[in-house]
């Protein structure tokens, strides 16, 4: 299947009632707007495109697959071994994470406004549309229903400096024993590597402090232990696609709400508003604030805070 470039000079639009639905109230609302000279309108729809950096900031699902092993240039620096087998990272690659949807209403209200936030768009590094996964091209392509007005043509992916990283129970043990895993592949027999990762700010579901297997749940507690800050979310966790471009995920900070870490009284104080989780759920996590505060203690930790949190479809 060819995809049609973003920057293809005869694109054919994608259309549906509720597009065309869009451009009828549009039109209601500013009558005379078609009549205004084209450079006033173009400067109109610049005004109305998201920040560049749109969204701020999204939750991303942790994946397996991201731990890859990278050769590290020879650069002949004073105790550098210009060894073939040796000189070798094993990162975690946030790129191959999934792609995080950017969306604007001006792709949706008419030709004109599409051709604007398309070059948007492919100015705030956008990919592809390969980055969909097959399900969502054959939405795009063939439905004309409310779901395919759901899929986000354009994507951008993870960034370091303002996106979390969301950790359930199965994708968290990836996380701590992936390196190991990918140190002990057949390509990485008799060649040295190092390990290189830095963590960005992680978010955890609320099954994670429900987790039974003590050795698990002690191995998650020394990796917590060294971010210093995670975020809990309770309730209602997002729901994700099964790979491709995620939908825009947020968290609310509900009440101000955190346990922190105060190391000279080694406890954890309760800060914030009112309780939104269920009486067992804030039972569980005074428990398991107990337990986190002996691996801070074990691992002379003098910053821990644990924020409770909602994910919020934005």
């Amino acid at each position: 299947m060819s995809n049609t470039s973003i920057n293809s000079p005869d694109p054919t639009p994608y259309s549906s009632p509720k597009r065309k639905q869009t451009t009828v109230n549009a039109s209601k609302t500013f009558p005379l707007f078609p009549f205004l000279p084209a450079e006033l309108r173009h400067q109109i729809w610049q005004f109305a495109l998201p920040d560049p950096s749109h969204p701020p900031s999204a939750l991303v699902p942790h994946k397996k697959g991201c731990w890859v092993a990278k050769p590290i240039p020879y650069t002949g620096e004073l105790g550098q071994v210009n060894d073939p087998n040796g000189n070798y990272e094993i990162i975690f690659d946030m790129g191959l994470l999934d792609h995080v949807q950017i969306h604007t209403p001006l792709l949706h209200v008419n030709s004109e406004s599409r051709a604007i936030a398309q070059k948007w768009a492919s100015n705030v590094t956008a990919p592809r549309r390969n980055r969909l996964s097959e399900k969502q091209i054959q939405d795009q392509m063939y439905n004309d229903d409310d779901s395919s007005e759901d899929i986000p043509p354009f994507s951008r992916q993870f960034d370091m400096d303002c996106d979390l990283l969301y950790l359930v129970p199965d994708n968290i043990v990836d996380l701590i024993l992936g390196a190991g895993d990918r140190l002990e592949q057949p390509d990485m027999n008799g060649k040295a590597a190092r390990v290189v990762f830095s963590l960005p700010l992680a978010v955890v579901s609320e099954e994670v402090i429900w987790l039974k297997d003590e050795t698990l749940m002690e191995e998650i507690m020394d990796l917590f232990s060294i971010l210093g800050l995670i975020h809990l979310v309770v309730g209602e966790q997002p729901k994700w696609m099964e790979g491709g471009v995620q939908r825009w995920w947020d968290l609310e900070w509900v009440s101000e709400r955190a346990f922190v870490w105060q190391w000279m009284e080694s406890k954890f104080v309760e800060t914030g508003g009112a309780r939104v989780e269920r009486d067992e759920v804030h039972e569980r996590m005074v428990y398991w604030c107990e337990r986190m505060g002996k691996v801070l203690q074990k691992n002379n930790r003098t910053r821990f805070e644990m924020r409770i949190v909602s994910a919020v479809r934005r």
